[in-house]
C-alpha cells in the first residue's frame, strides 16, 4: 500500500531543500504491482526531479486554492502530479483531474505516458480530449 499524505489527515514534518533552503515536505512512498515492467516504470518515476516533492505538492495543493509548480522541461511535471493526485484521491467522488497541454501530439503523448504509467489502457482511467477526437470515456484523468 502507497504511503503517502492525505488530504485531512495530520501534515506531514518539514525538512529544507538542499538547493535553495527552500523548505519542503518529507515524504516516504513504496509501491508494489505485478504489472508488467511495472518495476522499471516506478524507478524511472522515482528518478523524476517533481518525485521529491510529491508530499510538498500534496500539502500544498490542499491548502491552497491555487498552487502553481514550476520545473525544468522533463521533471515530470505533466505526467507525475496528475498521478499524485489520483493517487491522494482527488479524483474519488466523481471529480476528474484535468492537464492541459498547448498542442495535439503533447496531449496524445503525455496521455499515452501516464496510463502506461499506471498500468492501464488509454481512455480507462486515463484519456484525452483534443478537436474532432475524444478518448476520455469516464476517466479519472484527463488531458486535453
Amino acid at each position: 500500500m502507497s504511503q503517502f499524505w492525505k488530504p485531512g489527515t495530520e501534515k506531514p514534518r518539514l525538512l529544507e531543500d538542499e538547493d535553495g533552503g527552500v523548505v519542503f515536505l518529507s515524504s516516504s512512498f513504496s509501491s508494489s504491482s505485478s504489472g508488467y515492467g511495472y518495476a522499471s516504470i516506478e524507478k524511472q518515476r522515482q528518478r523524476l526531479p517533481v518525485y521529491k516533492y510529491r508530499t510538498a505538492i500534496l500539502y500544498l495543493v490542499e491548502a491552497h486554492a491555487t498552487t502553481i509548480v514550476v520545473g525544468e522541461t522533463g521533471s515530470g511535471k505533466t505526467t507525475q502530479i496528475p498521478q499524485f493526485l489520483k493517487e491522494a484521491g482527488w479524483a474519488d467522488g466523481g471529480r476528474v483531474i484535468a492537464c492541459t497541454q498547448p498542442r495535439r501530439l503533447a496531449v496524445q503523448a503525455v496521455a499515452s505516458r501516464v496510463a502506461e504509467e499506471m498500468g492501464v489502457k488509454l481512455g480507462e482511467e486515463v484519456g484525452y480530449t483534443i478537436r474532432f477526437e475524444d478518448i476520455s470515456n469516464s476517466c479519472r484523468i484527463l488531458l486535453g
